[in-house]
C-alpha cells in the first residue's frame, strides 16, 4: 500500500516488473510520474505504461 486508505497499491513481480494501481478518484504522483485516477502504471525493465479502466471492455 502506498496510502493509508488503500486506494494506491503497488505489487512487485520479481526484480523488473511492478504495477502501481490508483483506485482513487484523484491523480497520484509516484516517482515523478502521474498516475491518473482509476488507472494503473506498469513498470517493466525501466519502461512505464499507463492503463486506464476507461479503455477496458466492461
Amino acid at each position: 500500500m502506498l496510502d493509508k486508505e488503500r486506494l494506491i497499491q503497488k505489487t512487485t513481480f520479481g526484480t523488473n516488473l511492478q504495477v502501481i494501481a490508483n483506485f482513487s478518484n484523484k491523480n497520484f504522483e509516484y516517482e515523478k510520474k502521474i498516475i491518473p485516477a482509476n488507472s494503473a502504471m506498469i513498470v517493466q525493465d525501466g519502461k512505464n505504461k499507463i492503463i486506464s479502466t476507461e479503455s477496458l471492455d466492461s
